[in-house]
């Protein structure tokens, strides 16, 4: 649960650095874009191909930790519920 979390905090951080997301981003040639809020406006600002590939997989890992943690939050309530409740 607490990896989900900071998976999700880590993926922000890197959202708000690097002006957006590859998720919603673009290449354009040997040009790489992100999508996003980059000084108050939205729309893509170009970055590195490690940069690019950093966001793209950041986006993938937190598609899987956040509903894996989710579901592990709900399981460890069901499963450690004190029975007088």
């Amino acid at each position: 649960m607490v990896i989900g979390f900071l998976n999700f905090i880590v993926f922000l951080a890197g959202d708000l650095y690097l002006g957006g997301e590859a998720w919603s981003g673009k290449v354009d040639g040997e040009k790489y874009f992100v999508w996003g809020y980059h000084q108050g406006k939205k729309g893509y600002t170009e970055v590195s191909r490690a940069a690019f590939t950093y966001s793209k997989w950041s986006v993938y890992t937190v598609m899987v930790t956040w509903p894996t943690s989710i579901i592990a939050a709900w399981a460890s309530e069901r499963l450690f519920q004190n029975p007088a409740d």
